[in-house]
Formats: structure tokens, C-alpha cells, sequence
């Protein structure tokens, strides 16, 4: 498939978990409301996670892989706090702790926030480059086959981008 279709369709499903969790949050919401927008969610975030690492650690050369790796944790942990931070805020300007409506009236916001910049991170991923097709072209080449004492046709595989 692709890291590009992966990861767009991970944050694609974590912008449609988090808006459900968003949509159905009352004071009175009952847990079993939650768990589609939280299943989803966390099915996005499969999507996304792994293809991500594959996608850094392509675009670089072996001897990069490393100096790649730790750019890309550190960037996903900045972005973590960067996230929290943000959503924190949100949460504490419209919101509190006060009461369960003064709790929900901080979250909701500050959840369709996060859906909203994980969907458009969804849009800007649908720019990340398409995976280059490989063709492959079977030569057969002439081995000995010991067992029979007489040539044998192996086929062999070459790759060739395009």
C-alpha cells in the first residue's frame, strides 16, 4: 500500500475517533458511548505510528538511519508536549474542574481541536510522494542441477525502479 495511504488513512480514523468522542461527551455519557470514537482512534494510530518510522527511515541512507530515527522521536515528543500544551490550554480557558459540565465544556473544545489538526495533517500527508512502483522481469539463467546431471533454468528476479 504505501506509507503515504497508511498514514493518511490513520490520521483520517484518528480525526473520525476523536470528533466521535467529542460529539457524544456529556456530563451523563455513558463509557460504552465512547469506545467506537476510542477504537477508531487507536486504529488511526496504529496506521500512523509504524508507517511513520518506515517512511523516515526509507527516505534517508543506511549510515543516516540512525541521526533519522532520533530526529523523528525527538519530533514526536516535542510534538506530544507542544500537543498537551495546546490542548491544555484550550481545555482550561473554556473549561475546568470544577463540575462534570464545567469539565466537558473545556473538552469538547479542545478535542475537536486535536480532530481538527489531525485532519489536516491527513490533508498534507496526501502530499507526501507516492511509493515509486518496482517492476520485476524473470530472466532465466542457466544453474547446474547436480541431481540430474544436466543444466538447469533458475528463475532469478531483478529489480528495476521506474
Amino acid at each position: 500500500f504505501g506509507s503515504r495511504s497508511l498514514l493518511v488513512a490513520g490520521m483520517a480514523l484518528m480525526a473520525a475517533g476523536l470528533g466521535w468522542v467529542a460529539a457524544v461527551s456529556t456530563p451523563t455519557v455513558e463509557y460504552l458511548a465512547m469506545v467506537p470514537g476510542l477504537m477508531v482512534s487507536g486504529v488511526g494510530m496504529s496506521l500512523f505510528f509504524a508507517p511513520t518510522a518506515n517512511l523516515v527511515l526509507s527516505a534517508v541512507r543506511p549510515e543516516e538511519e540512525g541521526r533519522a530515527s532520533g530526529a523523528n522521536n525527538t519530533i514526536r515528543e516535542v510534538g506530544g508536549v507542544f500537543g498537551v500544551a495546546i490542548l491544555a490550554s484550550i481545555f482550561s480557558a473554556t473549561g475546568g474542574y470544577g463540575t462534570p459540565q464545567t469539565f466537558v465544556d473545556g473538552l469538547v473544545p479542545a478535542v475537536w481541536f486535536g480532530a481538527a489538526v489531525v485532519a489536516v495533517g491527513a490533508l498534507v500527508a496526501l502530499a507526501i510522494p507516492a511509493r515509486r512502483r518496482v517492476a520485476s522481469i524473470r530472466i532465466a539463467v542457466p544453474s547446474a542441477d547436480l541431481a540430474l546431471g544436466e543444466p538447469a533454468l533458475v528463475p532469478e528476479r531483478i529489480r528495476i525502479d521506474g
